[in-house]
């Protein structure tokens, strides 16, 4: 069977300069933020809890290049999507950053994790589960052993995450409560697909799917993917100490600049 080789064009690119005119000083500023970015990453971390804050930084950096391709292509719903998860990292390394205390916690979950997944698999994929490597599935029972205490309450009952504070309290302490209540909760409802979630991706007018290319929740994405990955390198930069103070500071007051006083960077 033969196949023809056609073009392969990913998203809208006559859409892109309507997202560049429209938001001029945020792509300013990302372009701004990389050798910054340059800068902290170039090292490696040496501390327990520096490790872990730098691969959120990281993760969230990266994710940060998501966003920005999601939106020129004018998927700003699926950009949302993306920057959730960041809002949820800085969130994350900020807790960490506050309460390092907490990191054993952080790191541990995942033996909670691992028997659960073990007990998915000994229940339903039992063929799959007897293929396991012996060794492997004891080490992940003797550590679950070890940790479970730290993570049951008084009727012995595991809770649902590593910490004992949901997500909107560690968004709280960190001075991140009001983007909780207002992105993140939104962005949320996208993700779900909650009613309100999908009457946000839907035409004002026919009440149908709103699709690609659209100037819709682009701008949202952007002002909580932006702040999220600032968030994410100055805890980072702060923590292990790393000096990028003075590059940080500026790119805060970028942020300002672009989304300062609730108006868009192309307005």
């Amino acid at each position: 069977m033969s196949v023809e080789k056609a073009e392969i064009v990913a998203g809208f690119p006559e859409f892109w300069p309507r997202v560049q005119a429209k938001y001029p000083l945020f792509f300013s500023a990302a372009r701004e933020l990389e050798p910054v970015l340059n800068e902290i990453f170039r090292g490696p971390a040496r501390e327990p809890l520096h490790k872990v804050l730098r691969l959120i930084a990281k993760i969230v950096s990266n994710s940060f290049g998501a966003v920005r391709v999601l939106v020129l292509n004018g998927y700003g719903n699926d950009a949302m999507r993306v920057a959730r998860s960041m809002f949820e990292g800085a969130v994350i390394s900020g807790y960490l950053k506050l309460h390092p205390d907490k990191l054993d916690d952080y790191l541990d979950w995942h033996w909670i994790r691992q028997k659960r997944m073990l007990e998915y698999m000994e229940r339903y994929a039992p063929e799959e589960f007897q293929r396991l490597d012996p060794a492997t599935v004891e080490d992940a029972k003797r550590g679950f052993d070890t940790v479970k205490h730290r993570y049951t309450d008084k009727r012995g009952k595991l809770r649902k995450s590593w910490n004992d504070r949901p997500l909107r309290q560690m968004a709280e302490e960190v001075g991140l409560g009001q983007q909780y209540r207002t992105y993140y909760d939104s962005a949320s409802s996208v993700h779900h697909l909650d009613f309100g979630g999908l009457s946000m991706q839907a035409e004002h007018e026919t009440f149908d799917v709103d699709v690609a290319p659209s100037e819709e929740w682009l701008d949202r994405a952007l002002i909580m993917g932006h702040c999220a990955v600032l968030r994410c390198l100055v805890n980072y930069n702060e923590a292990a100490s790393l000096g990028v103070d003075e590059e940080l500071k500026a790119a805060g007051e970028n942020i300002r600049c672009v989304w300062g006083r609730g108006r868009n960077a192309g307005q």
